[in-house]
C-alpha cells in the first residue's frame, strides 16, 4: 500500500469522528455529554487501532492523523473564544482526550503487532 494512503484515510476517519463528536456536543446539555461521548471516541480508538495494526512503524502518525480534525477545530474554537475574552478549557479537554485515545488504542496495537 502506497505510504500516504494510510494518514489519509486516518484523517478521512478522523474528520467524521470530529463531525459527530463536535455535533454531539453542540446540540446536547453538558450534564448529558459524557455517555453520549464515548461512542465517537470509541470510533477514534477503533480507527487509530486497526490503522496501526496495518503499519505498526508509524503508528504515532497514523494515531495523530485521526485526532487531527478534532484537534484542529477545538483549537480553532479555543482562540476564537479567547478572542471574545470568553475562555472555555472544556475544548482542550476534548482535544486532549481525542489525542489520548487514538494515541493509546495505536500503541496497544503496535504491541499486539510485536507479539505476531
Amino acid at each position: 500500500m502506497k505510504t500516504y494512503l494510510l494518514p489519509l484515510l486516518g484523517s478521512l476517519l478522523g474528520g467524521a469522528v470530529a463531525f459527530w463528536m463536535f455535533a454531539m456536543l453542540f446540540s446536547t446539555p453538558m450534564t448529558q455529554a459524557f455517555p453520549e461521548a464515548l461512542l465517537p471516541l470509541g470510533l477514534a480508538a477503533a480507527a487509530s487501532f486497526a490503522l496501526a495494526r496495518m503499519d505498526r512503524r508509524k503508528w504515532k502518525v497514523l494515531a495523530g492523523s485521526v485526532a487531527l480534525p478534532t484537534v484542529l477545530l477545538a483549537t480553532l474554537l479555543l482562540i476564537a473564544l479567547w478572542m471574545e475574552d470568553r475562555g472555555d478549557w472544556r475544548w482542550a479537554l476534548v482535544a486532549g482526550a481525542t489525542l489520548a485515545v487514538c494515541l493509546a488504542s495505536a500503541r496497544l496495537a503496535r504491541g499486539k503487532n510485536e507479539l505476531i
